[in-house]
């Protein structure tokens, strides 16, 4: 669901009326329209293939409340046309709720990736409505004795025919399994790469996967990464030890290339290990600052994230986590009370089951689910203080 790299959430006035000032062209994930579905059936039908059409593709925007311009035959060109039109009495509460009750009873499976965002634009208002590429698709339109399958093409919707229907149930259910198998030949090659081995002394590392869901392609801009991590990514802001190779583009911290690397792939995905806090804490040898791993891969996930979707490779996300090298080790609770840890941890690897990450929304609480599986693998039986912590202090 992005519009000029940007999700819907975060688009401005000035980006709208740059849509009508470059004469941005109704596209396979952007298209216009003038008016807000009325409430008959036919049009709560198309509103329904519309949605499903785009989550059943690449997700997409639909602007509502601009206009596009025609030609002499009245054709319309896909063009948004001057000036801009607006929604009519339009009401943010009243309208937003209705059309996310069509939504919800409408389509099978309901879709949950969709967001809305009114927009004022030269006094009028302006409807955005982001739909993500759906990780449960294909959803059917079911409304009323209609019952239909759509996708999207260059810029219209259209039914999909059996041999896509078929497609589709097999490319989404491969999507996971794809995953899987990239983290684990990751976590098999990690160590033995000749552009880590030597370089770095890994002591109980934090391995992060962060893998976009079917894509695949040479789509990040390699280019701009050295000068990109040091503008807002975690543990580079005074600058790296980078090179490009085959895969992508590797760097280190430079103040401390022992314990955090990040590696990205140029088809989008993102591998990252930092090292463990480990100290002794009341008779427990090598105990680890699980806490600190909380805080960074919220740091490492609230920024690699919108640079994923600033190039055009939008959610759904995967993300796994991977705690290497930690037999013997221990989890040391948050705060300063002598807590005794559990048991030292009789595994080497702690290794958690993949996290559905959809947008930059609620990272952590996502993620919840992620480090009470880590806890747990380290004898506690939750994450303590999960709920409630500040993760600006760990």
């Amino acid at each position: 669901m992005l519009l000029f790299g940007k999700t819907v959430d975060h688009i401005t006035p000035a980006d709208i009326q740059r849509l009508v000032e470059d004469g941005v062209r109704e596209s396979k994930t952007l298209e216009y329209k003038e008016t807000l579905p009325s409430s008959s059936d036919e049009a709560k039908r198309e509103f329904l293939a519309d949605i499903s059409s785009l989550a059943n593709t690449n997700g997409g925007v639909i602007v509502y409340g601009l206009s596009e311009k025609r030609d002499e035959e009245g054709n319309k060109l896909g063009f948004p046309a001057s000036p801009i039109h607006g929604i009519d009495k339009f009401s943010a509460d009243e309208d937003i709720r209705r059309l996310e009750n069509i939504l919800r009873s409408g389509l099978d499976p309901p879709i949950s990736s969709f967001m809305f965002n009114p927009i004022e634009v030269e006094e009028k208002t302006v409807l955005l409505l982001g739909i993500g590429r759906s990780l449960f698709a294909p959803h059917m339109v079911d409304y009323k004795n209609h019952t239909r399958f759509y996708s999207r093409g260059n810029t219209l919707k259209q039914r999909m025919s059996v041999d896509e229907l078929r497609r589709a149930f097999l490319e989404m259910s491969s999507w996971e399994e794809q995953a899987k198998q990239f983290r684990a030949v990751r976590l098999k090659e990690l160590f033995e790469d000749p552009a880590i081995v030597g370089h770095a002394k890994v002591i109980a590392p934090l391995v992060t996967h962060i893998i976009p869901l079917g894509r695949s392609g040479s789509l990040l801009d390699l280019k701009q990464l050295p000068n990109r991590l040091s503008k807002g990514f975690p543990n580079f802001e005074y600058g790296q030890q980078g090179t490009f190779d085959i895969d992508g583009y590797i760097a280190f911290a430079p103040l401390n290339t022992e314990c955090f690397y990040m590696r990205f792939f140029r088809w989008g995905a993102i591998e990252t290990y930092a090292c463990s806090d480990v100290d002794k804490w009341y008779g427990a040898e090598k105990s680890i600052n699980a806490v600190l791993f909380e805080r960074n891969t919220r740091d490492l996930l609230e920024t690699a994230i919108p640079f994923l979707q600033a190039n055009s490779i939008d959610a759904p996300y995967m993300v796994f986590l991977s705690l290497l090298q930690v037999q013997g080790h221990s989890f040391r609770p948050p705060g300063r009370g002598m807590v005794l840890p559990p048991a030292p941890i009789k595994r080497n690897e702690l290794l958690v089951p993949g996290v559905l990450v959809p947008t930059t929304s609620q990272i952590m609480m996502t993620m919840k689910q992620a480090f009470e599986v880590l806890w747990q693998g380290a004898g506690w039986s939750h994450c303590p203080g999960y709920d409630s912590r500040n993760f600006d202090e760990a």
